[in-house]
């Protein structure tokens, strides 16, 4: 079994199956339920305890979409900030300094899509307003997290802003993808960009949790920018401030 925290980090190859279809509802009553809806409310069904993934479809502009793709690699965020919903925009502005003539419109709607999915986060969670939230936004150009496995935590949000997104595994099938890892040739679901995840964790009130990793992109050339949205964790950075920034880059 693998499980991560909420820092948690850890390459098969073989062709995931895309996510399609119109907004619906997996159930399997013994394993757990995927919702799928074409509206931010509709992440509210990860408060069934029987649903253990969440997915909100939905486009971003193609401005933001272009602007990202053409930047380098070295030039994309890559931070992590404990912080409150109220310092958010400030502290993603102050932690990502964009190269000199970036377009600071598409910047923009990068800073307030975050703030507002962090915004849904945190309802979703049930955290007071003022709690924080930990925020990492990461470039990954790696096998990143290649390891089918739990979370160790209640709830997370996932989203890719550039390249693929987050491969997860059919309940039925969580724990055939464990013991089999690399080996493991069954069915593979692939969150498209842009569209938002909310997992549940081992944490959560029935110890099981969506089975999931990284999509293998080492030597493909591929760079990945990825939002992840968490409580709180032993793990976490101190709480971000405009005078100190204690950021934690990777």
């Amino acid at each position: 079994m693998f499980e991560k925290t909420c820092d948690g980090r850890h390459s098969p190859t073989h062709t995931p199956r895309r996510m399609r279809g119109r907004a619906m509802r997996e159930d399997d009553s013994s394993m757990g339920t995927t919702v799928i809806t074409d509206d931010v409310a509709g992440l509210a069904a990860i408060d069934d305890a029987l649903v253990e993934l969440a997915v909100w479809r939905r486009e971003l502009p193609k401005k933001l979409s272009a602007w990202l793709d053409a930047l380098r690699p070295a030039s994309l965020p890559d931070l992590r900030v404990l912080v409150r919903l109220d310092d958010l925009k400030t502290a993603l502005s102050h932690e990502w300094r964009t190269p000199p003539g970036s377009a600071s419109t598409a910047r923009d709607l990068l800073i307030n899509d975050i703030t507002q999915l962090a915004m849904s986060f945190a309802r979703l969670s049930r955290q007071p307003y003022d709690d924080p939230i930990d925020v990492r936004l990461e470039t990954i150009q790696t096998n990143s997290c290649w390891k089918f496995h739990r979370d160790h935590v209640r709830l997370r949000l996932l989203t890719s802003y550039r390249g693929r997104g987050v491969q997860w595994i059919d309940p039925s099938l969580s724990e055939r993808a464990l013991v089999e890892q690399n080996r493991f040739d069954g069915p593979i679901q692939e969150l498209p960009r842009h569209h938002v995840a909310v997992l549940r964790g081992s944490a959560s009130c029935d110890g099981n949790g969506l089975v999931h990793r990284s999509p293998p992109i080492a030597g493909t050339g591929e760079t990945r920018l990825v939002l992840c949205l968490n409580q709180p964790c032993k793990t976490s950075p101190p709480i971000w401030s405009a005078v100190e920034s204690p950021s934690v880059r990777r």
